[in-house]
């Protein structure tokens, strides 16, 4: 009954109205206090509201941080310090209007502490960066949402081998991506960069609004991360080149911020001699607690695999028993259908 009541699992049938838009995140909230999330959280002005009872918050706080006591950004903070965080952050969204407290998602500010290192002013700014960013791409919108997800997926497939493949052991989906094969010229027969990156984010979406909630209900427990694994076979410096490296670095810059926390542990396998280049170039980009999350494998990686994934779950291609190919077979696994 729990895992029924999530923000996820409701969320879809959740009535929105004009004034309070209910995203996929779980939250409710203003998009016209969202528009002015550029200005500082502290410099502006801040409602007073001694009303607000911030004890009613309290047991859901304490199952958000109990349901994220394995997770490595969480176990060096006393569970009394992650409690009083996230009531600074509710108390400090509230008081500003961003958000409704009829319908707070305990589970995505948890994980914006975490991205921010509990550093309740740094995490509200980001929250409010995320509600802008939302306004701007239109992700509330059923219409505008699918307008970004609208390529033709066999060929998008073709030069972007991308896609979710069944669930490790912790029932987190598993993103298979074929990066050895990818071209930026080969991706602008389909789309455009920018197209591209729209994708992306719709893709990323899905998973927040579609496959998490089904893997919370599979599991009986919170699922919010996701394991990912990286096949550098024939990747060169050709596959790494301007345009690729811009493409990259503008997705970077869309997910990280506005969808933190939701990779787990990244596998790369197949990495060539020349990968050690092309990751002197990324690794920068990328947020330090993302690039611990990285483990990287030569040709010998079946066995890190298989601890994480069941054999009969996991590509052949991989080291397991699948059939499957991002290229030919898109998203497979429980949460899909």
């Amino acid at each position: 009954a729990r895992v029924a009541q999530h923000p996820w699992a409701s969320c879809p049938s959740r009535r929105r109205s004009a004034k309070s838009v209910a995203h996929s995140s779980g939250f409710c909230w203003c998009p016209e206090l969202a528009m002015a999330a550029s200005q500082s959280v502290l410099g502006a002005e801040t409602v007073s509201d001694t009303s607000i009872d911030m004890t009613q918050f309290d047991a859901l706080i304490k199952e958000v941080i109990e349901a994220a006591r394995d997770i490595p950004t969480c176990k060096d903070v006393p569970r009394d310090t992650q409690h009083r965080k996230m009531q600074e952050l509710v108390k400090l969204l509230l008081e500003k209007g961003v958000l409704d407290g009829s319908t707070v998602d305990m589970y995505q500010l948890h994980r914006f502490l975490r991205a921010r290192k509990f550093d309740v002013e740094d995490a509200a700014k980001y929250v409010q960066n995320m509600l802008q960013f939302r306004v701007e791409k239109g992700l509330d919108d059923p219409a505008r949402l699918e307008i970004l997800g609208s390529v033709d997926q066999v060929r998008a497939r073709e030069v972007y081998q991308i896609a979710f493949c069944n669930n490790d052991k912790e029932e987190r989906p598993v993103l298979v991506a074929n990066i050895g094969e990818f071209s930026i010229t080969k991706v602008k027969q389909v789309m455009t960069v920018q197209q591209l990156i729209d994708y992306h984010i719709f893709r990323q979406e899905r998973l927040s609004q579609e496959y998490f909630p089904k893997c919370c209900l599979q599991a009986g427990r919170q699922v919010e991360q996701v394991t990912a694994i990286l096949d550098f076979s024939n990747f060169s410096m050709f596959n790494f080149g301007h345009e690729e490296r811009s493409a990259l670095s503008a997705l970077i810059k869309n997910v990280e911020p506005n969808y933190p926390e939701s990779l787990s542990r990244l596998f790369i396998v197949n990495a060539p001699m020349i990968f050690r280049a092309a990751w002197t170039i990324v690794k920068p980009w990328l947020e330090e607690r993302t690039v611990k999350k990285f483990r990287i494998f030569g040709s010998t990686y079946e066995d890190a695999l298989l601890e994480a994934v069941d054999a009969e779950l996991l590509p052949k291609f991989l080291g397991g028993e699948l059939e499957w190919h991002p290229r030919t077979h898109g998203d497979a696994g429980h949460y899909v259908n």
